[in-house]
C-alpha cells in the first residue's frame, strides 16, 4: 500500500506540517484581526442601539401618558356635557309633555288606547279559537 511506504511517509508528514503552520500563521495575522474588528464594531453598534432604544422607550411612555391624560380630560368634559344635556332634556319634557297631553295629544292618546284594546281583543279571540 502506497500510504504506508516509509520512503514517502516522512516527506508527506513534513509538507503537511509546513502547510498547516503556514496556513495557521496566515490566518492568525490577516483574517483573525479583521474578524475581531468586525465583532467589536457590531458590539458597539448594538450598545448604541440599545441606548437609543431605551431613550425611545422613555419617549413612548411620556407620549402615551400625555395621550391618556388628554383622553381622560376630554372624557370627563364629554360626560359633563352629556349629563347636562340629559338633565336639560328631562326638564324640558317634564314641563312640556303634561301640557301637550292635556291640550293637543288628548285625542291621539284616546285613539291609541282604543287601538291597543282592539288588538288585545283580537289576540284573545284568535288564541281561544286556536285552542
Amino acid at each position: 500500500m502506497p500510504q504506508f511506504d516509509t520512503a514517502a511517509f516522512f516527506n508527506q508528514l513534513f509538507y503537511l506540517t509546513v502547510i498547516f503552520y503556514v496556513f495557521y500563521i496566515l490566518l492568525l495575522h490577516s483574517y483573525l484581526p479583521g474578524l475581531t474588528r468586525i465583532l467589536k464594531v457590531r458590539r458597539k453598534k448594538l450598545e448604541i442601539a440599545s441606548l437609543q432604544g431605551s431613550s425611545f422607550q422613555g419617549e413612548r411612555e411620556t407620549t402615551s401618558n400625555g395621550y391618556e391624560a388628554v383622553l381622560t380630560g376630554f372624557s370627563g368634559q364629554s360626560r359633563q356635557t352629556l349629563t347636562s344635556s340629559l338633565q336639560g332634556g328631562e326638564d324640558w319634557s317634564a314641563t312640556l309633555v303634561p301640557s301637550k297631553e292635556k291640550t293637543e295629544l288628548a285625542g291621539s292618546n284616546g285613539t291609541f288606547l282604543q287601538l291597543i284594546a282592539s288588538l288585545r281583543a283580537q289576540r284573545v279571540v284568535i288564541s281561544t279559537l286556536l285552542k
